[in-house]
């Protein structure tokens, strides 16, 4: 019998990454495979991929990753000096020479060997590591994924959804995410951040165990916050600590706050926010959720 660990949508949390490491290392769990998204919005970046690097072989790259490169490329210059895109600069700046080699160099879509079992590893699906999939709406992307390619296993992550389903004689698992809490809660969840580990014998999968990492709030906050004074504004960080708190992280609600707050001011849909559109929303947002979570 062994037994593997899913990670998925690190974020660059360092501090919830080495909790879920000491709790397999408790478990006597010695095989890691790692779904992407492990930089950006979290202090620790590059640590976080010092850790994966020296953790495991089996790795796929995110839309996170995808988005660093194509800053690194010159292709995303509306972020200089922009208020929403602040940490996703502060993640770049925080790479290595050797960290931006590492994502460069990692796949979209790996199949693995997983204890006799044949495992396909993505982040969002094997078409687009953007692709927000989930089995109450998108069977026709999973059948696709079935179709394509010859695996008992399928292992994805992104949506921070963490299910287990099974389709004809095949699994389908996301383990949720180990960085930032989900932004949706389509599927019940009993806390933030989790991981997933399944067990094989005799290359069936025979079990799965959803494994939710327990953390203090209040040092979270301290952790994430620590250089929050080299920040611009930091609304953004303020609203992924809130979500330790409220165990949802609202971006999803407070951009389309944003973005409604553009339409009032005749800016239209501009991608990223401009600077003046993202003060007033955050304004609004603290006014409006004051005497919750962390406002």
């Amino acid at each position: 019998m062994s037994k593997a660990a899913i990670f998925s949508d690190i974020h660059g949390n360092l501090d919830i990454l080495l909790k879920a490491i000491d709790i397999c290392k408790s478990k006597g769990i010695k095989r890691y495979i790692v779904l992407g998204d492990m930089i950006s919005d979290g202090p620790d970046s590059q640590a976080v991929l010092d850790i994966v690097m020296d953790l495991t072989h089996d790795v796929v790259r995110g839309n996170r990753e995808e988005y660093i490169l194509d800053y690194h490329k010159g292709k995303r210059k509306q972020w200089d000096n922009n208020y929403q895109c602040e940490s996703l600069v502060k993640a770049y700046r925080n790479l290595s020479d050797e960290g931006l080699l590492y994502i460069s160099n990692l796949p979209n879509v790996k199949k693995l060997d997983v204890f006799g079992i044949d495992t396909l590893a993505v982040h969002g699906s094997h078409i687009n590591t953007k692709h927000f999939i989930l089995p109450s709406k998108s069977m026709d992307i999973y059948m696709d994924m079935y179709d394509s390619y010859d695996c008992s296993l399928y292992l994805l992550g992104h949506s921070h959804q963490s299910y287990r389903f099974t389709l004809k004689d095949k699994n389908f698992i996301n383990p949720g995410p180990l960085g930032i809490p989900p932004a949706m809660n389509i599927y019940k969840r009993d806390d933030c951040f989790s991981m997933g580990i399944i067990t094989i014998e005799d290359k069936k999968l025979i079990g799965y165990e959803l494994i939710y990492i327990p953390y203090d709030p209040m040092k979270l906050k301290e952790y994430y916050l620590k250089d929050i004074d080299s920040y611009e504004h930091t609304f953004w960080m303020e609203l992924i600590v809130d979500s330790f708190f409220t165990k949802t992280y609202r971006s999803l609600d407070f951009l389309h706050m944003a973005q409604q707050t553009a339409k009032e001011e005749d800016c239209g849909h501009i991608d990223p926010i401009p600077n003046h559109i993202w003060e007033k929303a955050s304004e609004n947002w603290k006014i409006r959720y004051k005497g919750t979570g962390i406002f």
